[in-house]
């Protein structure tokens, strides 16, 4: 779903990977997200369920968090740093 957003961008001329922008923050990408994650919740999917969707491996946390915001998925609290004792 989210490659057939990217195939319809295409053929309206819009550029796939416009300049200026990180991953996250592309209108290209949020705009593809946007269709999987309303689609995820209309099948019942929780915030949880749809951050971990959103994780690939070339986003450090920071992106995905940045990603998940940007295509309002809440995401889990953060972990805490563990105390030295």
């Amino acid at each position: 779903m989210h490659e057939l957003v990217h195939v319809r961008q295409f053929s309206e001329g819009k550029q796939l990977f416009p300049e200026g922008f990180n991953y996250p923050d592309a209108p290209t990408e949020i705009e593809a997200y946007k269709v999987c994650i309303a689609e995820g919740r209309r099948l019942g999917m929780t915030d949880r369920e749809l951050f971990k969707y959103l994780k690939v491996e070339w986003m450090d946390a920071g992106e995905l968090r940045r990603l998940a915001r940007n295509v309002g998925v809440r995401a889990p609290p953060k972990p805490r740093a563990r105390r030295k004792r």
